[in-house]
């Protein structure tokens, strides 16, 4: 059975890890390219590993029969559900439908679940089986040497099958291959377990294999963990532990008769992913979302457990927390004052985040190996590990948005960190420990750099209104100035995340003012086009992302601007006139729609209803970069057929994390197109922008005296994005 179990648990653990960066990239474009697709992921994929859980305890007190035809069963259908995936046109159709949906949070959890569902919560119960099913093959008992080795070939699957796609697969695959190269990899793990579970059966029928309880029986005498589902490690495989006889803490804290608290190991594992979740959430704010950088984050996590639940990291525990409890301050002013500070590249960014996330998850669960229980309540040890993390993912996922106006989470992560590992310290430490008063320190100082950073960013533009949704958090900033004259001004500013989305200046006595500002400025490439070309006749006009309606100030009686916004809380903020009124105050007709701008345009088509534009204007952000699903050449071509002829397309690249000139350039040219790149110079609320054009038709215009046209042989050279082939990772700014 052995010739057929290996290959089969090898190919879970792998498979396990793999497929969640390939499904999140899969629907990412399908739902604006929010950040919250992958948050969301990870909760799905937190509760399915629950759900694992939980079949694999009950299954494994069953016969070796029932076992292998239950489990052989599961496999067969999650098999047929999978076969799917290889149609690369169904799940653009699925997942088209799915982010047409006015309700994204449950239109995407039911599409991971018809998508990926049966596979993932086949491939989560199947390591600790074919583990048993091996050690059960291997005679009365289950030797230590076995177990050992299986689970670290596990573990080493797990990381492979992780970082193999960002890095291996997605740059050289398109997506279609992606999907196909999936069902052949599931089948083949499909096969073997089935040829596994044949093996099983025909062994059990011939009386050539012991009993179960006989087995646990005789693994407790050996001193080794009974090889269950669990969070454990990171994943459905349980780490061996050594004899129970090791001393535990008996301080009336965190323990109950002598025993620790299960309680405790729930609330760990909640912090640990909550810390998870967070730092994902902090980073992809302003830095666009990309599977390398999740995988970072995730393997991170997942090396806290392999690397912490051993003898080497509990003698190296006090060390750890301290290291822990010290970076935690220092991370708590950077994450709250760098909206204000913005000198922070993204490469430190993503390592002071990344550092964090690995000290505070090792910490947290080398307390967890260290309080561990005794042999026998192992099952329930994992049980509340994997609760923890589900409940965690719920929280996060389901529960945050519609309790946070804000983004709180991640400085709530921070201080619940600090707090938790100062309470395991003081309660669990030993005779060494510190005093509480010593360990209350390091939470009190994270919530002062906290508050600190807070305060560093806001005093001088407070938020006067907030709301968040699906895809993200909005706020409005009133920030007070003055103007050339020394006249008192009030701007109002509309931002997600750390980034500005338009901003509407207002005299002292509360009169708006129509001037365009930020990157739409009249020193911008696209006020300068719309002033000096766009207006020899009435102009129609399509816009992707609304802001706060600011390019509406270059309306004209008998032009149209046709507004696309994806998100229903942008639409509220910009057409409250308390804030800002361009909007009301254009003479051009101006209409709305709400969706994902591309797909609202491929219906629009597909209806018969072609828009006829003169110039259709690209200005959605997610994050602080335009949605790479926006930039492809099947969008582009979207676009033209929506253009009259001679049309232009206007492109706002403008961002401090990405270089997508080249992106443009390459699409130009993919289409056959002239292509030109405006730069201009930013002063106060003028904002620094660069604009690109697209047009069949030369495009001419004045750079103006605040700008200049980027020579297009200065421009890296790069293939054409395609919905099957992009990635963002090349073209990232570290400085």
């Amino acid at each position: 059975m052995k010739k057929t179990a290996i290959p089969s648990l090898l190919l879970s653990a792998f498979l396990l890890f793999y497929v969640q960066p390939f499904i999140a990239r899969l629907i990412l474009p399908y739902f604006g390219s929010s950040a919250s697709v992958w948050i969301l992921c990870l909760a799905f994929f937190q509760i399915l590993l629950l759900g694992g859980y939980l079949y694999t305890d009950r299954i494994s007190r069953l016969s070796t029969r029932a076992q292998a035809v239950l489990h052989g069963g599961l496999v067969s259908v999650a098999l047929l559900a999978t076969v799917r995936l290889a149609n690369i046109e169904t799940l653009k159709s699925l997942a088209s439908e799915a982010g047409a949906s006015s309700h994204p949070v449950p239109a995407l959890l039911w599409l991971l679940l018809s998508l990926i569902g049966p596979a993932y919560f086949a491939l989560s119960t199947n390591g600790p089986l074919m583990q048993a099913w091996i050690g059960r093959e291997s005679g009365s008992h289950i030797e230590k040497r076995t177990v050992y080795r299986f689970y670290a070939l596990s573990n080493v699957g797990s990381f492979v099958g992780l970082f193999a796609y960002p890095l291996i697969v997605e740059p050289l695959a398109g997506i279609a291959l992606q999907s196909r190269g999936f069902v052949v990899a599931f089948s083949v793990y499909a096969l073997s377990t089935l040829a596994a579970s044949v093996a099983l059966l025909m062994k059990g029928a011939a009386g050539q294999l012991v009993d179960a309880e006989a087995e646990v029986e005789a693994a407790s005498r050996d001193g080794v963990a009974r090889p269950t589902d669990g969070e454990g490690s990171g994943h459905d495989e349980r780490a061996p532990l050594p004899p129970s006889h090791s001393p535990l803490p008996t301080r009336s804290a965190i323990a109950a008769n002598g025993e620790v608290s299960m309680w405790v190991f729930l609330i760990v594992s909640f912090v640990a992913t909550f810390l998870l979740m967070a730092a994902t959430q902090h980073l992809t704010i302003d830095i666009p979302p990309i599977p390398l950088l999740w995988a970072v984050l995730l393997g991170i996590y997942l090396l806290s457990f392999t690397l912490g639940f051993s003898a080497t990291a509990v003698r190296l525990l006090p060390a750890m927390t301290v290291a822990a409890l010290v970076l935690v301050p220092i991370e708590a002013y950077i994450a709250t004052a760098i909206a204000g500070k913005r000198g922070i590249s993204s490469f430190w960014q993503i390592g002071f985040c990344a550092l964090l996330l690995l000290l505070g998850c090792l910490a947290l669960n080398t307390w967890q190996y260290k309080l561990r229980p005794p042999q026998s309540r192992l099952p329930r040890f994992y049980l509340m590990l994997s609760i923890g993390g589900a409940a965690a993912g719920v929280f996060f996922s389901l529960v945050a948005p519609f309790v946070f106006s804000g983004t709180p989470e991640y400085p709530i992560a921070l201080v619940a960190t600090a707090v938790l590992l100062a309470w395991l310290w003081t309660t669990a430490g030993g005779q060494k420990a510190p005093s509480v008063g010593t360990l209350a320190i390091p939470p009190a100082v994270a919530l002062i750099a906290l508050l600190a950073g807070q305060f560093n960013t806001t005093t001088d533009e407070p938020v006067v209104w907030r709301a968040r949704d699906f895809y993200g958090s909005i706020a409005i900033h009133r920030l007070e100035g003055k103007g050339s004259r020394g006249q008192p001004l009030v701007f109002h500013s509309l931002s997600h995340g750390n980034t500005s989305h338009g901003s509407q200046m207002w005299t002292a006595g509360g009169q708006a003012t129509d001037i365009p500002l930020s990157c739409f400025s009249e020193r911008s490439g696209i006020g300068l086009y719309l002033e000096t070309v766009a207006h020899s006749e009435p102009q129609r006009v399509g816009i992707i992302g609304l802001g706060i309606g600011t390019l509406a100030a270059y309306g004209r009686r008998g032009d149209t601007f046709r507004y696309y916004e994806i998100a229903p809380l942008v639409l509220e903020a910009a057409t409250n006139t308390t804030w800002f009124t361009f909007l009301r105050d254009t003479p051009s007709e101006v209409e709305h729609i709400i969706g994902d701008a591309r797909l609202s345009m491929a219906e629009e088509l597909k209806q018969g209803r072609k828009q006829n534009y003169d110039l259709i204007i690209a200005d959605a952000f997610s994050s602080d970069a335009i949605p790479s699903h926006l930039l492809t050449v099947e969008a582009f071509r979207i676009y033209q057929k929506h253009l009259k002829p001679g049309g232009v397309i206007s492109v706002n690249i403008t961002n401090r994390y990405i270089d997508l000139l080249p992106v443009a350039k390459a699409a130009a040219k993919a289409l056959g197109w002239h292509f030109k790149a405006h730069v201009s110079q930013g002063q106060g609320m003028l904002i620094s922008s660069t604009w690109v054009f697209l047009s069949p038709e030369p495009i001419v215009f004045d750079a103006g005296p605040f700008g200049a046209f980027v020579s297009p042989e200065t421009i890296q050279e790069i293939r054409p994005w395609t919905d099957d082939d992009y990635s963002i990772w090349p073209l990232i700014m570290w400085h």
